[in-house]
This record gives C-alpha cells, structure tokens and sequence, in this order.
C-alpha cells in the first residue's frame, strides 16, 4: 500500500486534499476526531480497476464543525472551527500507517496557495476592508492562529482638530488556535475613555511584524428608521455583520383547518407562519460581491432590541446588472423559533399621576408596581439585565433565571453523575491560555512582576550561600552558635 496524495497538516475545509491510495487489496480506513478520541468514520475500501482508491473526506468533517458567538468584549477561542483529525490505514485487519492533520472550516474558490500562508496574512471574512458602524453594531473578527501573535488596534482620536493615534494590544493568541476578537465600536471606545474618528485592526507576530492586512471601521449615525443588523456565519469559518436599512414588511400567512361536526363548523387549528421581507439598501460594488456570501450560509442572526434572535431564509431575489450602481437585494425571512404568540413592549412612561379632587387637597396615586422592582423575592421578582450591544435596559424573573439554569444543567450533564459538583473557579480556569512561557488570562498577559523579584531574590541567595561557605572554611568560629561559644 503507498499514499499518493493526502491532505497537508493544515487544510481548508473546502479545498482540502483526497486521499489517495495505491493498493492491490481492500483497505480499511478509521477516522478520529483528536480531541476526544470519537471514531466519526470506520469503512473499508476496494481499489478500482488501476490499483486506486479515491476517500473524499469533506462530507465526513463538515459535521464536526460549529462556531460559538459568545457576548464577550475579549478575544476568546473558537475551539469548533479548527479541529485536528488522525486517519488510521488497516490493511489485512493490522493498521498500516496513521496521518495527522487540522482542518479549519473554510473555503476559498480557485484556491491556489496553501492554508497556513492564507491563514497567516487574513482574517476569516470577506467583508470591506473599511466598514461603516455605529456605535452599539455587534462586530466580530475571526483569526486562526498559526503562530503566537498579538492582536493590536490604532486608534485615531481628534484632539484640537488633529488626529493622533493611540495603540492597543487587544489580546495575546496562543498559536495552532482559533479565536474570535469584539471589535465594536463601544469596546474600543471603553478602552480608549474616547470615542475615535476611525481605529485599525491588524495582528502581529511576536517581534512586531505585521502580519494581515489592516481591517478598518470608522462610525456613522444609523441609516434609516428601519434599520436592521444582520449576522451570519460566513464561507470561511467566521461570522460577519451587515446592517440592512432598507425598506421592511411584515407577512403574516394562516392556514384555517375546518370541521364541521352535525352542521357546526369549528377551527380546531389555525397555522400561522409569520415573515418579514428586508431590502438591503444601495449597496457598492464590494458590498455586494460581500453578501453573496450571506444567502448560502446555514446560521444567520438578526439583531432584535437587545438580543440576536435565530432566522431562516423563506425566499430572496439576489439579481443585478453589472454596469449598474447603487443596487440591492432582497430576502423574506422567518425567526427559526417562532410561535404564534406575541410578546409585546410596555412603553407607556413611568410617571407620578396627579389628580385634583374639587374641595379636596390634591394628592399621588403611585404607579403600578410593574413597572418598579419588586421588594420581595419570588418567582415574579424582576431584575434589571442588560445586552452587550443595547443602550437601554430590560427585565428578566426569578423564574425566567430557574428555567434558563435547569435547561443547561440538563444540557451540560453526560451521564457522569457530575451533577451538583462546581469549580469556583472554572470561569477563570476557562479564560487561562498559553503562550510560550508566558499564562494568558482571557489572552492578556498575567503579570510577572512577583516572577522577575523571585528570580532576582534566587540569584542573591545563591551569592549568600557561596558567602556563607567561603566564611566557614576562613572563619570557622564565626558560623558556630553562641551556645558553643563557651565549650571552644
């Protein structure tokens, strides 16, 4: 048996490598995933007429893939993005050789360079390179690792009618890794105690050279009343945002089911299905190349409020004449989770109600409890939460909290009996990484100062060690305990 072809130590989802063997006799081929050691692929194979055999291993990784979007203002990793794989040849019921390889989810069309040289210089999009905001816009990119690298941003705040930029360090990456870095309008203004004119983003290696392209946001006010942010899970792993401000319509579609039972007809279901058609607004000519790479992606969001909200596409009209400009799309869309129930806002104004009575002082009627927190813990007891990427605050219940920590208890237990057993710690534990000697706490740098003095403290004892000796063997009486002073 000889391997021809196989896939190179990092590939590409998309443009990743057959494998090809030559063998005369039936060869058996078992596909692990490294991480947990779970087979995902057993089967055997019989060479054709040449002694070959062709194994296409795309449609046998595509589902071990996802991507987690987390509310998260610090770069975190995307563990689900890049996995590495073992492949094990068994000829004759003995294993023959093993391969070792990571696959990043991605694709690239007429690929014609290798993965890591791809990977290296570019983030995991294909939008602008200098993008318009605004200040709350959920904004993400995407990086994987080859190397350690830094995330750096400059900043460029007006001062006195001047720009003068300011340089960050957003985050240290530990290489062979992907990560997901908020770039928001609002995190890097935090970060700064400024709002800038425009900021960079572009990662470094650890010498300081540059090693992307530069990714560019600069912030405008909102484009429309209807605007809408959009996210979805883009063709090379990452996830990207657009804001469609286009004009927007509701569809709402029931099917009445009717039976008459003796001569009285009833609804005994009614099935709503409830849409909403989006236009995109004008769009450049990057822009819309961009966003042809929203309609086949499987996982989209939609803004709502204060909260992404899951969505699938019903229909879309993605159609233009090259030569003309500003142009647009369109597309219906539907919440993955929807019901037919409505959930509504309050927006009647919290306020004091004065009514005066004839022959009678005027007095208060206090405002209904609703709209107040609640003095007394219960299942209704609200508390004040907030989004990440919202200006204004909302309410959840006690009960809403119960519901939401029993479903991922349910979800987090594998049958372990771990039920009940807690890390105190486990958020920092899951914020810990590594980059060559230094520990990483949500990609930042821990500080060494307490390692530097223990080293400088190591050296000078070492010196008063070899003191201590020479001044045994000079001055022995010295040394000796004022104890035994009297006996000498």
């Amino acid at each position: 048996m000889d391997i021809l072809l196989k896939p190179d130590t990092l590939s590409l989802l998309g443009n990743i490598k057959h494998l090809i063997i030559a063998s005369e006799v039936e060869v058996s081929l078992r596909l692990v995933l490294a991480s947990t050691d779970t087979t995902i692929l057993e089967h055997g194979y019989t060479p054709d007429v040449d002694n070959r055999i062709n194994i296409d291993l795309t449609e046998a990784l595509s589902p071990q893939f996802e991507f987690v979007l987390l509310d998260s203002d610090t770069p975190y990793r995307q563990i689900g993005i890049s996995r590495k794989f073992v492949a094990e040849l068994f000829t004759d019921g003995e294993r023959a050789t093993s391969l070792e390889f990571t696959v990043v989810r991605a694709g690239v069309d007429h690929f014609a360079e290798s993965a890591n040289s791809f990977l290296l210089a570019n983030f995991l999009t294909w939008q602008p390179n200098t993008k318009a905001v605004t200040y709350h816009t959920p904004e993400f990119l995407t990086y994987y690792a080859a190397s350690d690298c830094v995330v750096c941003c400059e900043a460029y705040v007006d001062i006195n009618g001047e720009l003068e930029m300011k340089k960050l360090t957003l985050g240290a990456l530990r290489g062979g890794m992907a990560w997901t870095i908020p770039v928001q309008y609002a995190i890097i203004a935090r970060w700064l105690n400024q709002n800038p004119t425009y900021y960079d983003i572009y990662i470094e290696n650890t010498e300081g050279m540059r090693l992307t392209y530069v990714q560019r946001y600069y912030p405008t006010d909102i484009r429309s009343e209807q605007e809408t942010w959009v996210l979805f899970e883009n063709s090379l792993g990452g996830i990207d945002t657009f804001r469609a401000f286009g004009h927007a319509s509701r569809i709402a579609k029931h099917t009445h089911n009717v039976a008459e039972i003796e001569g009285v007809s009833t609804e005994y279901r009614v099935d709503t299905t409830r849409e909403f058609k989006k236009y995109t607004g004008h769009l450049d000519r990057r822009e819309r190349q961009w966003l042809l790479d929203f309609f086949p992606s499987l996982v989209k969001y939609v803004y709502i409020d204060t909260y992404l909200r899951r969505i699938v596409l019903t229909d879309s009209e993605v159609t233009y004449a090259e030569h003309e400009l500003p142009t647009g799309y369109s597309f219906t869309y539907k919440y993955a989770d929807a019901k037919p129930y409505l959930n509504l806002p309050r927006t009647e104004p919290v306020h004091e109600l004065n009514i005066s009575v004839p022959l009678s002082e005027s007095f208060t009627l206090a405002p209904r409890l609703v709209e107040f927190p609640a003095q007394q813990l219960s299942e209704g007891a609200l508390f004040p939460v907030q989004s990440p990427y919202a200006n204004e605050w909302r309410t959840t219940s006690v009960a809403a909290l119960t519901a939401y920590i029993t479903r991922a208890i349910v979800a987090g237990y594998k049958n372990d009996g771990a039920v009940g057993h807690t890390h105190a710690n486990i958020g920092t534990l899951d914020a810990l990484s590594q980059m060559g000697q230094y520990l990483l706490l949500n990609a930042k740098k821990i500080a060494a100062g307490q390692a530097d003095v223990a080293d400088t403290a190591k050296a000078l004892r070492r010196r008063v060690q070899i003191g201590r000796r020479y001044c045994a063997r000079t001055y022995p009486m010295w040394l000796m305990p004022c104890s035994r002073w009297r006996k000498v």
